[in-house]
C-alpha cells in the first residue's frame, strides 16, 4: 500500500512539474473519479463515455470497466468483462484505446489465463463485438507482455509495444483491414530497458520473487503515441532516459530491412522513467522538436 500511494504522489508531482515547464503555466488538475479499484490506462470515446482498464498486477473481477455517474460498471458488459463470455474473453488488459468512431481497442495480453495475446474491438455506439485480431508466435514470444498501444486510423494500422524480457522487446505493427501483424525493431537500443533504478522516497524499487529474492524491475518498451497528424511514432522503454521516433511511412513499408528500418529511428529528447505517453493535446519542447502530448488522470484511492 505504501509503494502504490508513493508512486502515486511522485507520479502527480512528477507530472505538474512536466506540465509546469512545458506549458509556462501551472496546469488545471480535476478529479475525475475517486476509486476503490487500481487503474490501468484510462481511453475516452468521441461520446465523452470513460473506458478504463483494472490493472491485472491487483486480481480484478472485471478486466475493463466504465466510470458513470453512478459509480464504475464492467465494461462492455459484465460476462466480456468477468470474463464469462463464450464467444470472447478477456484474460488481462492494459492497454487500450478508442477511435473516432467509438471502436475501443483492448490489448489483452493474455498472462492471466496463459492464453494467446489478442486485440479486441468492441463498438461502442451498436454496442456489439466488432474485431478480434490475434497476435501468435512468432509476432509474441513466450515471454511477451504487449503493453500498450496507438491506433493510425489514416493508416488503418495499430502499434504495440512489447517490453518482452527486456532483451527482446520490440514494436508490432498490425494491419487492422488483414489482421496480419509483424515484429519489427526488436532488440534495438530504442527498446530495450536501460540499467537504472525507479527511486520512489528514496528508495529503488524492487518486486519480490516467488523464492523469497528481490529484483529491481528493467521494463522495455512500454509508453507509444502517434503525433496529431499520424506521421511520427513516438515511443521508448519505460526504463528509459531517452524518447524515440519513427515515420509511420517506414514502419508500414513490408519490404524494409531491417537494418535499414533500425537506421530510421531517431532519438527525439529526453524522459524520465515513464509507463505511457497519450499524443495530442497541449504542445511542449524537447530539445529542438516540438511533441504533441495529453495527461489524463484517473485518481484512485487505493492507488
Amino acid at each position: 500500500m505504501f509503494y502504490r500511494r508513493q508512486a502515486c504522489i511522485v507520479f502527480l508531482h512528477s507530472l505538474f512539474v512536466l506540465l509546469l515547464s512545458a506549458c509556462g503555466k501551472a496546469p488545471e488538475l480535476t478529479v475525475v473519479a475517486s476509486l476503490d479499484e487500481v487503474p490501468g490506462n484510462i481511453t475516452v470515446t468521441p461520446d465523452k463515455r470513460i473506458i478504463f482498464s483494472l490493472h491485472q498486477f491487483f486480481s480484478p473481477d472485471w478486466r475493463v470497466a466504465e466510470w458513470t455517474q453512478q459509480g464504475i460498471k464492467p465494461f462492455p458488459n459484465p460476462d466480456t468483462a468477468s470474463p464469462n463470455d463464450p464467444d470472447i474473453i478477456l484474460h488481462s488488459v492494459l492497454g487500450l484505446q478508442s477511435d473516432s468512431k467509438g471502436i475501443v481497442w483492448m490489448l489483452d495480453n493474455g498472462m492471466r489465463g496463459n492464453a494467446t495475446p489478442k486485440l479486441v474491438a468492441w463498438d461502442t455506439r451498436q454496442n456489439r463485438l466488432h474485431k478480434v485480431i490475434m497476435l501468435p508466435e512468432p509476432v509474441t514470444p513466450a515471454d511477451a507482455f504487449v503493453n500498450d498501444l496507438a491506433v493510425d486510423e489514416t493508416h488503418n494500422s495499430i502499434y504495440i509495444t512489447d517490453p518482452a524480457g527486456g532483451d527482446n522487446a520490440a514494436l508490432i505493427v498490425v494491419d487492422i483491414g488483414s489482421g496480419d501483424a509483424r515484429r519489427v525493431l526488436q532488440g534495438h537500443p530504442s527498446v530495450v530497458p536501460e540499467n537504472m533504478d525507479l527511486i520512489i522516497a528514496g528508495e529503488a524499487v524492487e518486486i519480490r520473487q516467488a523464492n523469497g529474492s528481490t529484483v529491481r524491475p528493467r521494463v522495455g518498451a512500454n509508453p507509444i503515441a502517434l503525433d496529431v497528424e499520424n506521421e511520427w511514432l513516438y515511443y521508448g522503454p519505460m526504463h528509459g532516459s531517452s524518447l524515440y521516433r519513427i515515420r509511420v511511412d517506414a514502419l508500414l513499408d513490408r519490404e524494409i530491412e531491417a537494418e535499414a528500418l533500425a537506421d530510421k529511428v531517431e532519438r527525439y529528447g529526453r524522459k524520465p522513467i515513464s509507463d505511457g505517453i497519450v499524443g495530442g493535446w497541449c504542445e511542449w519542447t524537447i530539445n529542438q522538436g516540438a511533441a504533441a502530448v495529453k495527461a489524463a488522470i484517473v485518481a484512485a484511492d487505493h492507488v
